[in-house]
């Protein structure tokens, strides 16, 4: 164990530039989801009165009706109904269209979605701010914005110990500076570059948290292993 504290510190530069690396490829790189498979890739195409169609990694569906994006709240709210294709289901043969945001984002948004052509439509139901943010808080995806900021923080604690002349206090700032700007920066690049990524808030709070957290468990526990320890 002691000669993996010698080791930490010694590549503590060369491990955080990996690190950091690996954390910008891995956030940036985007996830496709079930839904685009061969057949559905129809990126860029603007759908037709009546299709269904959404944008890759968000859950609402949309139907174009009247100009208008109609909206099913999720993707597993629209195939509850029968009369909605599976979701393995090509476009050509009545499956959804996959579209790029600017398409999504052209039409004005509607209020309700009708279930089937024709059919009549239920009002949209908005979540409150407190379900949505306890729904979203357990998510997967944020409980790993959590850890990787925790991370990225006990890290760059060890490379600002190891070269860093600058108190405790202004190596806190660093990380917290550093860390918020580097989620910031992904968050925005994932949104203006990578079809169907968003921008959240919450990923940022779930970041803010992880560099505290971070900054804690190093105090607590990681400082005396590291560096009361006799090289």
């Amino acid at each position: 164990m002691k000669n993996l504290f010698v080791q930490i510190k010694k590549f503590s530069f060369l491990i955080f530039f990996l690190y950091v690396t690996l954390l910008i490829i891995g956030s940036l790189w985007p996830r496709i989801t079930r839904h685009y498979q061969t057949g559905e890739i129809s990126s860029g195409l603007f759908p037709k009165e009546g299709d269904n169609f959404k944008m890759v990694n968000i859950a609402a569906v949309y139907r174009l009706q009247e100009g208008k994006r109609r909206k099913y709240t999720s993707d597993t709210s629209f195939y509850n109904y029968s009369e909605n294709k599976d979701f393995d289901t090509p476009y050509e043969d009545g499956g959804i269209l996959i579209c790029d945001k600017k398409t999504v984002f052209s039409f004005p948004m509607g209020d309700f979605m009708p279930f089937k052509p024709g059919g009549v439509g239920k009002k949209f139901y908005r979540k409150s701010f407190g379900d949505s943010f306890v729904e979203a808080l357990f998510r997967k995806d944020k409980v790993k914005h959590f850890f990787a900021y925790a991370f990225f923080a006990v890290l760059l604690f060890i490379l600002l110990q190891q070269y860093s002349s600058g108190s405790v206090k202004m190596n806190i700032i660093i990380i917290l500076v550093s860390g918020t700007l580097l989620g910031g920066g992904i968050e925005y690049l994932q949104f203006e570059f990578i079809p169907g990524r968003d921008k959240e808030l919450l990923d940022l709070l779930l970041n803010s948290i992880g560099l505290i957290g971070g900054i804690l468990l190093y105090h607590k526990y990681l400082a005396k292993l590291l560096f009361t320890s006799s090289d």
